[in-house]
């Protein structure tokens, strides 16, 4: 998830701050710029991971498949299959 954070913060802030820089004192290097469709399909990767995990923890699906129950007061106690 950082990797995209970062590579976000390069393309949108670094990125034209330091073209910005380059352009000021006329060096001739300029940085590499990442491509944006690549960033864009790991970010929509990253909300559809995001998205499913929020559903899973609200419908409760990953406590219903393992068959425990946990909250921040109790350790991890066995439920009962309902027969």
């Amino acid at each position: 998830m950082w990797v995209c954070v970062l590579g976000l913060i390069y393309n949108f802030l670094g990125y034209p701050f330091i073209r910005w820089i380059n352009a000021i004192f006329e060096w001739t290097n300029t940085p590499p710029e990442l491509d944006g469709s690549t960033l864009a399909w790991l970010v929509a990767g990253l909300f559809g991971l995001t998205a499913a995990r929020t559903y899973g923890k609200h419908k409760r699906v990953a406590h219903l498949i393992l068959g425990v129950i946990q909250t921040s007061r109790m350790p991890l106690v066995h439920c009962p299959q309902n027969s």
